[in-house]
């Protein structure tokens, strides 16, 4: 079970505290708020600041916009995913278990009915227990091998919203998972997946809520075939501009 954290800025995913050997902010609660745009620039060109929580890359910057995060986190508050310890020992606890026989049984049905359009209404329920569920269930489905279950998914994928928070991120990255998976079994597969992500990474805007969504699409499309995805990245830098940071990484994409 996750635990249910205070409103408060330290609790929220966007806050960072300096994790360098150059302040002792990690240990006295103060940090900065990687919502402020001053700092998109310098995270862009080191991967130091999100993966190790290191500032010494922009200290200065960091020292100037540092505060105590023990303060009312405001409207964009996030919360951090925080599991209980009783569940400590579980490692998937961010994947939708299939153990219920409830699940099973729904399982077997579309399993044996191929019935997926029924799956996808449930996927749309204001229900959050019954969109997990049948969440749960297309993915078991498309894992066995099921055509029309990755399909569905696919189309599910598409049909989603735009990001507009961390969660969003880590939801289509949890989808991609299964997506990125399967396409090794099925070469029209692939074809379909690829043009999929050009068209996310085309309509999603590169920023600190969809940076991991980012890394994750652009490791599975260097390992794709040169030929494939050369000219369709291509097209994309035509289309859209990045960072200079972003705008490399697509381009040792391209010509690996």
């Amino acid at each position: 079970m996750f635990i249910e954290l205070d409103s408060i800025c330290q609790n929220c995913c966007y806050y960072f505290s300096d994790c360098s050997n150059l302040t002792d902010d990690f240990r006295n609660g103060f940090g900065v708020c990687l919502r402020n745009d001053d700092f998109n620039s310098y995270i862009e060109e080191n991967e130091e600041i999100l993966e190790n929580s290191d500032f010494s890359y922009c200290i200065e910057l960091y020292q100037e916009k540092r505060f105590d995060g023990n303060r009312e986190a405001c409207p964009y508050f996030e919360p951090l995913e925080i599991i209980d310890i009783e569940d400590a020992d579980n490692e998937d606890y961010e994947t939708i278990q299939l153990d219920d026989a409830q699940l099973d049984r729904m399982l077997e049905e579309y399993l044996q009915s191929q019935d997926y359009e029924k799956l996808l209404e449930m996927l749309y329920s204001s229900d959050e227990e019954e969109k997990t569920d049948a969440l749960a269930v297309l993915f078991k489905c498309t894992y066995l091998g099921g055509k029309e279950a990755y399909s569905s998914l696919l189309k599910y994928y598409k049909a989603l919203p735009p990001v507009i928070s961390i969660n969003d991120t880590h939801f289509r990255m949890k989808i991609l998972e299964v997506l990125i998976t399967m396409q090794h079994s099925n070469e029209e597969y692939r074809i379909v997946l690829i043009d999929m992500l050009i068209n996310e990474l085309y309509k999603t805007p590169s920023n600190n809520t969809t940076r991991q969504l980012y890394t994750q699409i652009l490791k599975f499309l260097d390992r794709c075939p040169e030929d494939i995805v050369a000219d369709k990245l291509l097209w994309l830098l035509e289309k859209k501009k990045y960072s200079s940071k972003m705008k490399q990484n697509i381009l040792s994409v391209i010509y690996k």
